[in-house]
């Protein structure tokens, strides 16, 4: 049986991994979501998010981070093989009370920019 968690090795955390997405990857948006990626050559994705605190105290960052975690985690088919930062944009305080459907068609029409 397949398992839904999201593991240690689908998670980018070295900043020499973050420093190479950000300097050859290629970059695609929109008003709430910035997504950085580059192909990894590994047979799954990695993923990082990111928040900056112009979007809203920590309660909605962690909220945003955590709803951001479960779209990965209940879709991962769906995301190629690259190494995938996403930052939430400032506009992105206005997303005070989105649920999982708001930020699961934010972040498929972004996977679907980069096809």
């Amino acid at each position: 049986m397949e398992t839904r968690r999201l593991t240690r090795e689908e998670r980018l955390k070295l900043k020499r991994d973050f420093r190479r997405v950000f300097s050859e990857g290629k970059s695609v948006f929109n008003e709430y979501l910035r997504l950085v990626y580059l192909e990894n050559g590994l047979d799954h994705p990695r993923i990082a998010i990111i928040v900056r605190k112009k979007v809203g105290k920590a309660v909605f960052r962690n909220r945003l981070k955590r709803l951001m975690r479960e779209v990965y985690r209940l879709n991962k088919e769906k995301f190629p093989n690259i190494d995938a930062v996403f930052l939430f944009r400032e506009k992105a305080k206005e997303l005070k009370g989105a649920k999982y459907p708001n930020i699961l068609e934010i972040t498929m029409d972004l996977l679907e920019k980069i096809r």
